[in-house]
């Protein structure tokens, strides 16, 4: 009888123990009917709302869940918010995915594919004219040489990582810098010989040689691979809905090919590691970068 009575309890401790372990599988994550997306304004100041409707209607579409825009002012902005468990997924640029993840837990989903590269990384060419005596980046000492913008990763991060790999200071070794303001004023610069050089995005190059006009100029190196932006997600989501949102913008270049262009640059979406940003992390450790400060 005693034995029978032993046996009760424990059957009733392993009921109460798998409740338990369910009530924290359930806590651990938040299965949600509505999911918030971050974006920001972009260069242009077009209409974001207007922009990003179609992927919400999407998404809505393709994971039965109601999606809300939270449109913030900037990158800080969709942070904070993630931090603070006000948004569930938004894009972020590829420097302000470290800075987040730094700060919460996030994950990147899927990266966009470059419609130039085909891949979800994109790079820094080194440009020159025709006839220049630089013939690679190690000629550049002394010379005078367009960046895009402090806070560009191809138009200058990316490429002062690249001097130095080459034993050239950006600070000390070139005649001058230039920051010309947009890839594009830095190809123009070096067409119309105001500069030497200059390091400008794989995309923006090819764009204006479409466009004929880079007569003049020629390629003298490629840099190495850079991330492109990242769809990140709060870890605290469940996979289940993790996996929904990923799958949506992998299958958005089957599914709905025309909400593409609220991507600009990307023809699609692939899946992506926390890892493949680890050489932005070590860029930033290298150039002591204040990340929050960046794009």
């Amino acid at each position: 009888m005693m034995k029978k009575i032993v046996t009760a309890i424990l059957a009733v401790i392993c009921l109460l123990s798998v409740a338990a372990c369910s009530q924290t599988n359930e806590a651990n994550t938040e299965k949600r009917e509505t999911i918030k997306m971050g974006v920001i304004p972009t260069d242009d100041n077009a209409d974001v709302s207007a922009m990003y409707e179609p992927v919400a209607e999407y998404l809505e579409k393709e994971t039965g869940m109601n999606v809300e825009l939270f449109l913030a002012n900037d990158y800080t902005a969709v942070i904070e918010a993630m931090k603070n468990d006000k948004i569930d997924i938004a894009r972020l640029g590829a420097f302000s995915y470290i800075l987040a993840a730094d700060q919460t837990k996030v994950e990147p989903l899927v990266a966009e594919i470059s419609k130039k590269t085909g891949d979800k990384f994109y790079t820094s060419l080194l440009i020159t004219q025709n006839d220049s005596s630089i013939k690679s980046v190690k000629d550049l000492k002394g010379k005078t040489v367009a960046f895009v913008d402090p806070a560009s990763s191809s138009g200058n991060l990316v490429p002062r990582k690249w001097l130095l790999d080459n034993e050239i200071d950006p600070d000390k070794d070139l005649k001058e810098v230039i920051y010309s303001g947009g890839h594009d004023a830095s190809v123009l610069a070096v067409e119309n010989n105001k500069v030497d050089a200059a390091f400008v995005a794989v995309n923006i190059y090819e764009d204006m040689k479409q466009k004929e006009m880079t007569k003049n100029t020629v390629i003298l190196g490629e840099s190495e691979k850079i991330p492109t932006q990242p769809i990140v997600a709060r870890s605290a989501l469940d996979a289940e809905t993790i996996e929904k949102i990923r799958t949506a913008f992998i299958e958005m270049d089957k599914n709905a090919p025309e909400i593409l262009d609220s991507f600009k640059e990307a023809q699609g979406f692939t899946s992506v590691e926390d890892n493949e940003y680890d050489g932005l992390r070590e860029l930033a450790k290298l150039l002591n970068l204040d990340l929050s400060k960046m794009e």
